[in-house]
């Protein structure tokens, strides 16, 4: 910030901390600042960078110098959005010296840059908060933009500015160039610019153990879940009855019967909706000693012969009944 425009300094971090929890000011009141120190500045890879200097459509005006359209555009670094509260910035009715508009050379000629929004003429600066209040929102760049404009000016606000000018006719105001569907990295209200966590319990399942254990050593995963945004490390917490869990694969003891654990993931942010997984613990059947299979083996190789002798003994026993009963005759 230049300068003329030190006395801002305040109302401008505010607006700012709309969208973000830290501000970096650089200039003030009664303070000049070089070309050389803006552009070291510039190259920090600042998400939004906000400028307040004299400007005309090619170059910045500084104290001690200027910087022009064409140093922007060979810059090693640069912030995705510029938003320049300089006059005649983006104003395409003079030919530029150095043969790159300022507002341009931001966003076409540098690399790094996504969007700008500049001034087309020497025109007042009225309300401009209102773009960070739409991009603390969670608005694009775009919806943010038509916002303001639409809040502050109307034909009657710019015919008084330029009375002379056929209203029909004038190109005013400010204007956005690149792309429109940029969200801020809105970390006091998040929920608009970052999507919460997927959480991924895993499927329901069925754990055994052997009498007379009556619980049983259950392994948890979250394998499936994940984060829309992929810039965020998750953490995870598993809760069940009134026990709880952390991590992405611990290993809990459940009882007999059938248990609820919900898992819940967070990104820093934000949680994730719950998800829920039913683990239940049965009891396995006592498998025989070797003693007891080897019995039951034998006996089950004798059955058919002891049956057979069965029926001969009672065959026997018959015949024998019958010749005493005919002695006796």
């Amino acid at each position: 910030m230049d300068k003329d425009y030190g006395d801002g300094v305040p109302e401008m971090t505010l607006n700012l901390l709309h969208i973000y929890p830290e501000v970096v000011s650089i200039g003030g009141p009664s303070i000049s600042i070089t070309p050389e120190q803006y552009l070291n500045e510039y190259v920090n890879w600042y998400e939004l960078t906000e400028v307040w200097f004299h400007s005309d459509n090619d170059e910045h005006e500084f104290e001690g110098g200027s910087v022009t359209g064409s140093e922007i555009k060979s810059l090693s670094g640069g912030s995705r959005l510029t938003i320049i509260w300089g006059c005649h910035a983006a104003d395409f009715h003079k030919s530029p010296i150095e043969g790159s508009i300022l507002a341009t050379s931001y966003v076409f000629d540098n690399k790094f840059g996504l969007a700008s929004i500049a001034a087309t003429r020497s025109i007042g600066i009225e309300d401009h908060e209102a773009v960070y209040y739409s991009l603390g929102s969670g608005k694009v760049l775009g919806d943010a933009f038509f916002d303001w404009i639409n809040f502050v000016y109307d034909k009657s606000f710019i015919q008084s500015l330029f009375p002379s000018e056929d209203i029909n006719r004038f190109m005013w105001g400010f204007i956005l160039m690149g792309d429109p569907f940029i969200v801020t990295h809105d970390e006091q209200n998040f929920i608009s610019a970052n999507e919460p966590p997927i959480a991924n319990a895993g499927l329901d399942q069925t754990v055994y153990v052997t009498p007379p254990s009556t619980t049983a050593q259950v392994a948890l995963d979250v394998s499936g879940s994940y984060d829309p945004n992929n810039d965020d490390p998750l953490t995870y917490i598993w809760t069940w009855a009134s026990n709880s869990a952390t991590g992405v694969s611990p290993t809990i003891e459940l009882p007999l019967g059938i248990s609820t654990v919900t898992l819940v993931g967070n990104d820093g942010k934000v949680d994730s909706e719950p998800d829920t997984i039913d683990i239940t613990v049965e009891q396995a059947a006592i498998p025989p000693t070797d003693r007891e299979a080897l019995l039951s083996n034998k006996l089950g190789v004798l059955a058919p012969w002891l049956v057979l002798i069965a029926a001969i003994i009672a065959a026997v026993t018959i015949i024998l009944r019958r010749r005493g009963s005919q002695a006796k005759r």
